[in-house]
């Protein structure tokens, strides 16, 4: 929030939600503080916080004389402000009292028992506590970033759930020792060396696969 008056007055409240947060935009914002505006942070926890909104107020002394808020979901990014299909709500004071209920709201979650005052410390711990998300695909593209592919030690480790697997069911189906086995499976083709027919004594009764339900559902 922007407060043009006498004096003039900066708040900016951000959070910690899903660690989207970036480290060096707070950092930023740790010299914006320095100039004298006041800067917190909504700690969620294992809550939401998902809030955007841009309020600026003009004062006549410690009266509100105009006003004008930004709600919506533009963040405060060159490809929301520029390049982005974003949508936002205008609400202007007089005239819309919106206005009003915008900035009491903004001033109960600034004073929130959640918030606190970002500091060099705070953002230190926040660094070491951080999961930061997944990397970005291009700006603007629908893309998905291509899944990570296993390391040596995962393949071996998979290799061994395989195998313990299968020796179990070996072991069961010992015990049980059916005449006949019918079972029902989602991974006939599998990409590892196992031998799912051999199971069942290569009896395969019917084989669907995933294209042809498509299809057929279609």
């Amino acid at each position: 929030m922007v407060e043009a008056g006498a004096p003039q007055r900066v708040r900016v409240l951000t959070s910690d939600y899903l660690d989207i947060t970036d480290p060096e935009a707070l950092r930023l914002l740790l010299l914006l503080q320095e100039r004298g505006a006041e800067v917190r942070v909504y700690t969620t926890q294992e809550g939401s916080f998902h809030l955007k909104a841009d309020i600026f107020a003009k004062l006549d002394g410690q009266l509100l004389a105009a006003g004008t808020a930004f709600i919506g979901s533009g963040n405060i990014s060159r490809q929301a402000q520029q390049d982005g299909l974003e949508w936002n709500y205008r609400v202007v004071y007089p005239g819309d009292s919106g206005f009003l209920e915008a900035r009491h709201r903004f001033d109960e979650w600034f004073g929130h028992p959640k918030t606190v005052a970002l500091s060099d410390a705070w953002i230190k711990a926040y660094v070491q506590r951080r999961l930061p998300p997944s990397r970005s695909v291009a700006p603007g593209s629908h893309g998905q970033e291509a899944p990570p592919e296993p390391t040596q030690i995962q393949h071996e480790a998979l290799a061994a759930l395989t195998a313990s697997r299968e020796g179990g069911y070996r072991r069961l189906l010992g015990h049980v020792a059916p005449s006949f086995l019918l079972g029902l499976t989602a991974t006939a083709d599998r990409t590892d060396p196992s031998d799912i027919l051999l199971l069942r004594d290569d009896n395969l009764v019917y084989r669907c696969h995933l294209f042809a339900g498509i299809q057929a559902a279609g």
